[in-house]
């Protein structure tokens, strides 16, 4: 058996509920409930954690920040020490401009390419030799942080429902998978998974 954590970018607060920048979020709470775990705040972490446990008996941590998204590193920083855990065991997912909406794609060993975020994560545990699930939202027509803050439209309803869907199916393989295969599915047959 193995022990994976799980976490998803975003930021705290009904302000920020179904933003761009919080899809990492959305997919994490989409999964949660599939699965049937609950949310607890843990201030130690200044995040809040679902524990499960994977069809092949893999204990599983989900991870939400509750430091805005700046600060993640030092949630899960703390998380993975205090766990004896290492970067290894780490997935993180979070909203991708470079990539269309709707397109999940892995990358392992990668900069944080602009997403402060992921930039914290990478300072805080001091290397980026973890993986990601990068979630495409689209570039923005004009200046990024409002595009990254804003909400999604409602003609791209259709194609969030779909990420969404295709993040919970990429979770629910990664817990009972190595990662590098994972990497190697996406996005297929991931972005191609049944209704």
């Amino acid at each position: 058996m193995s022990f994976r954590l799980i976490v998803g970018l975003g930021n705290p607060g009904q302000a920020y509920d179904h933003t761009r920048h919080n899809i990492g979020f959305t997919v994490l709470d989409a999964f949660a409930a599939q699965a049937g775990i609950g949310w607890v705040p843990k201030r130690r972490y200044q995040a809040l954690i679902a524990h499960g446990l994977s069809p092949s008996g893999n204990r599983f941590t989900l991870l939400k920040p509750q430091t805005y998204m700046n600060l993640s590193g030092r949630s899960v920083a703390g998380f993975l020490s205090d766990k004896g855990l290492s970067a290894h065991d780490l997935l993180v997912l979070h909203d991708e401009m470079d990539l269309p909406l709707g397109k999940i794609k892995g990358a392992y060993n990668r900069g944080p390419a602009g997403h402060n975020g992921v930039r914290s994560l990478i300072e805080a545990i001091g290397t980026k030799e973890f993986y990601r699930l990068r979630l495409g939202i689209g570039k923005p027509p004009a200046e990024g942080i409002s595009h990254v803050l804003g909400r999604f439209s409602p003609q791209e309803k259709k194609a969030v429902d779909d990420l969404v869907r295709h993040g919970v199916v990429a979770i629910a393989v990664a817990l009972d998978e190595p990662w590098e295969a994972l990497l190697l599915r996406l996005p297929q047959p991931i972005a191609e998974c049944p209704s």
